[in-house]
């Protein structure tokens, strides 16, 4: 840790400078930001299932008026339910992926049932560069891809609605430390 009043570098252990004695101040655990991946791609997998069921329940009824009791109605609500399962796994991953960073680094927590938590400090964080598609610049969604110095080498931060912003929150608060 940098000493604020001499600038000498102290081990994170010390509470004060080594060189000068002043108070080495605690890195603050107060997120700068907290994101999720955005809901847009999650949304359109929705109303590309609610588009198919519509078509499958249409294709339903013309059968059923032309033979009767040909498909079992138990075998319609199956077919619906497994159009729901993409959308549904989807939302239910983003949901539980969140990106976060402080002072001290980077903190990556994904997973439902078994959860990941990934803190990448900010020492280890070497380069930071935003992917954007055609698609993606016209919506202002890209990803962030992080190289680290860490044993996970590359960490990809998906669908981030206007992602330079976030890069350079990144890069400046690696500048600070």
């Amino acid at each position: 840790m940098r000493c604020p009043n001499c600038g000498l570098e102290n081990p994170e252990t010390n509470r004060r400078c080594s060189g000068c004695g002043a108070p080495l101040r605690e890195a603050s655990a107060a997120p700068i930001f907290v994101l999720h991946p955005t809901a847009l791609f999650v949304a359109a997998r929705y109303l590309l299932a609610a588009i198919i069921i519509f078509g499958l329940l249409l294709l339903y009824a013309s059968v059923e008026r032309a033979r009767p009791d040909t498909i079992p109605s138990w075998g319609l609500l199956l077919a619906i339910v497994l159009i729901l399962l993409s959308p549904l796994s989807h939302h239910v991953a983003r949901a539980f992926e969140t990106y976060t960073l402080t002072e001290q680094g980077l903190t990556l927590t994904s997973g439902v049932l078994r959860r990941v938590h990934r803190h990448i400090p900010l020492g280890k964080i070497q380069e930071v560069v935003v992917v954007q598609s055609g698609w993606g610049r016209l919506l202002g969604i890209g990803d962030l891809v992080i190289d680290t110095a860490a044993e996970t080498g590359r960490i990809i931060l998906r669908d981030v609605r206007h992602p330079k912003t976030y890069a350079d929150l990144i890069i400046r608060q690696i500048e600070r430390a």
